[in-house]
């Protein structure tokens, strides 16, 4: 299941860049231009054909984009775990 979003899906290649909400606008920015008007059998294919020097730097930027969306959501959810862990910690000394 994906970790960053709550649509309740397997995290694959697809989700990742077709479905996961976290990264809706940088997809807008990147990579929608290159699916529009295909199936959703036809995209992954069609978006990993490398037929432009553009293309090949928007796969890029958008993986990089991404990923950083995901490391900010994960450490955010860390943060808030080991504050909660603190505060018990703190509830449980006094």
């Amino acid at each position: 299941m994906c970790t960053i979003c709550n649509v309740m899906e397997e995290e694959t290649l697809e989700h990742f860049l077709f479905v996961c909400p976290a990264y809706s606008s940088i997809r807008l920015n990147y990579i929608k231009k290159y699916i529009i008007n295909v199936t959703s059998d036809q995209r992954l294919i069609k978006l990993l054909k490398i037929d432009a020097k553009q293309k090949v730097k928007d796969l890029f930027n958008y993986c990089v984009s991404a990923l950083k969306i995901r490391a900010f959501i994960v450490n955010k959810q860390t943060f808030v775990s080991n504050s909660v862990y603190e505060i018990d910690n703190v509830n449980y000394m006094n």
